[in-house]
């Protein structure tokens, strides 16, 4: 149970770090800060393996797709 709150509140991180890349706030931004801190380590590893295609960044995608799959086991 503790665990699917864990996963759900790092999706909801995942999500709106996702957005925020979209916005123009500076990297400095706090709220840029807040939500990519706990997300950039594993999209960066991501990243590697998938990376952009046309400017656009799948990973945070895959992740998501990650994170569903293992909140289901």
């Amino acid at each position: 149970m503790i665990l699917y709150f864990i996963i759900d509140i790092y999706i909801l991180f995942v999500v709106v770090n996702a957005i925020l890349s979209w916005t123009k706030l500076p990297p400095s931004h706090p709220a840029v800060k807040f939500f990519k801190l706990p997300v950039e380590p594993v999209l960066k590893p991501l990243r590697k393996a998938f990376p952009p295609k046309g400017g656009f960044d799948f990973t945070p995608f895959i992740l998501l797709i990650a994170l569903q799959i293992l909140r289901r086991i």
